[in-house]
């Protein structure tokens, strides 16, 4: 179950785990995070069939803010996975460069290993305004 915003904007500090449909619930109750919820649920059954492990959500999509403009994540693969080998409409979700048109997401990636989730996670554990904020995870096994 996902924690009340703390300062009423962000989630307490943390990693909370939710599933899809919990993330759809607590977040898609407006018209925009509607819309990204469902862009959000179309992403993440592809990035099973890529075998990734996990999603992490960060950013105002995981806030109260009524209209976010995007969501902010990042994918953690099997360690030692060769991106170039992965199929385009993986390697599709991992590009950074393109997916704020394709997702209206800002995309990136760890390998699924505690030390670069940690790097990753304190990274984005901070807002726009330096408050400290949690993250929503979603195991996608």
């Amino acid at each position: 179950m996902l924690p009340a915003f703390h300062d009423g904007l962000n989630l307490p500090i943390g990693l909370y785990p939710a599933t899809a449909q919990e993330v759809t619930e607590y977040f898609g109750k407006s018209t925009r995070r509607n819309l990204l919820c469902m862009t959000l649920q179309k992403m993440l059954e592809r990035a099973k069939g890529c075998n990734f492990r996990k999603v992490i959500l960060f950013g105002s999509f995981v806030s109260s803010k009524e209209s976010p403009g995007d969501i902010d994540l990042f994918w953690t693969l099997t360690p030692g996975t060769d991106t170039g080998t992965l199929t385009p409409e993986c390697r599709e979700l991992l590009d950074s460069a393109n997916s704020k048109e394709r997702f209206q997401c800002d995309v990136f990636w760890c390998f699924d290993e505690q030390d670069a989730i940690s790097r990753m996670s304190a990274m984005w554990a901070l807002d726009r305004g330096g408050r400290k904020r949690g993250l929503v995870v979603i195991d996608l096994g």
